[in-house]
């Protein structure tokens, strides 16, 4: 097998899972050895010669493992594939749930997504992943005391040209501003444009999710009429749309443009929607979340039950610290 040709610019990816590299910013993790065992396995050496052993990389892996909030967000993925693991020693590919969809460059990001909001949502209840399986519907079922919602996550990220628009100024901005001379990276103009453009490329996602969470809602809804269990709110089962920044950022420009969205005969089932972002606060990385338009607020007081308060309209996912 050929060594890992890993560019200059990229040293952590000769030895990315060493425990050493990882216990300054994330030893309060109790379980962080198994953590970074199991991600070793996902994203394996002889993976990585292949997939990321030089530019252009075939997989996105390196710019999470690029930043810290990427490494929180690959430590959350691991402790979120343990508990469908279960305990012991993690030592066989096949027991790895949606190993090729994170493997997979095209399915990465998505997969990713979806799999890290589960502690979000785990407080207010007990989760179901994937309640209709390969069938159409939404990515979580959460069933609580009084009732049951509905959960689904999308992730729509900045457009190429963008993305290429915002390097070229940065760089002229850091360069404008090391001589004194500040000036905006894009102008009112450009931003409202850009606004546009992402408010194209997020609209089919958000009107796909409400499409989701009316199914799983409706299916829920049916078995709440067959007697299988009967909370004093059967007759409303709300759905959440979660919607993660790590891919664009700007989406937060959006707020309200998505409340008019929700004003829409189509978004009905729709009860809650928010930003889910990944933050540092107290040296510790972690979710937060940020409501955006809330229905009946339902979904909204039962989130806001089991996370702790950051700041105004924001709200932490508490730390796995003592997991």
């Amino acid at each position: 097998m050929r060594a890992l040709e890993v560019p200059q610019e990229w040293p952590f990816l000769r030895d990315p899972w060493a425990i050493a590299s990882w216990q300054r910013d994330f030893g309060y993790r109790g379980d962080l050895r198994r953590e970074l065992a199991l991600l070793d396995l996902v994203f394996s050496k002889s993976w990585r010669d292949e997939f990321v052993a030089r530019t252009p990389f075939k997989h996105v892996l390196p710019y999470h493992l690029a930043t810290k909030g990427g490494w929180a967000r690959l430590l959350d993925l691991a402790a979120e594939l343990l508990l469908s693991i279960g305990s012991g020693d993690v030592d066989s590919e096949r027991r790895v749930p949606m190993l090729g969809r994170l493997r997979a460059a095209s399915l990465y990001l998505s997969t990713l997504s979806e799999i890290v909001v589960a502690p979000i949502l785990r407080g207010i209840g007990s989760v179901t992943w994937q309640p209709q399986g390969l069938g159409h519907g939404a990515d979580y079922r959460v069933d609580y005391n009084d009732g049951i919602l509905v959960a689904e996550v999308k992730r729509a990220c900045t457009s190429l040209r963008q993305e290429a628009l915002i390097a070229e100024r940065t760089t002229a901005f850091l360069a404008a501003a090391a001589t004194g001379e500040a000036v905006p990276v894009f102008a009112d103009a450009e931003e409202l444009a850009n606004a546009r453009e992402d408010a194209r490329r997020l609209y089919p996602h958000v009107r796909h999710a409400a499409d989701q969470l009316a199914t799983s809602a409706r299916l829920a809804a049916v078995q709440l009429r067959r007697g299988r269990r009967k909370p004093r709110t059967a007759a409303f089962i709300p759905g959440v749309l979660l919607l993660d920044l790590d891919g664009n950022s700007s989406l937060r420009n959006l707020g309200p443009r998505i409340e008019r969205w929700m004003q829409r005969g189509w978004a009905a089932a729709i009860d809650l929607v928010v930003f889910v972002d990944y933050e540092a606060c107290d040296n510790r990385w972690s979710a937060t979340v940020e409501p955006v338009y809330s229905r009946t607020h339902v979904a909204l007081r039962q989130l806001a039950s089991t996370l702790r308060l950051r700041k105004r309209r924001h709200l932490r996912v508490r730390h796995r610290g003592h997991l």
